[in-house]
């Protein structure tokens, strides 16, 4: 799943730098869906 973070609005998809150690806060099936949430995707 794609984790996001409720504080920074930040989301973390599978194979991204952090997120084996980002705890979610929120979670989506695809980008999409956190993006239309009004998060916006890790730069790593």
């Amino acid at each position: 799943p794609i984790k996001g973070n409720d504080g920074s609005k930040i989301f973390h998809v599978p194979g991204g730098s952090s997120y084996d150690r980002t705890v979610p806060e929120r979670c989506y099936a695809n980008a999409e869906d956190a993006e239309a949430d009004g998060y916006r995707q890790a730069k790593r």
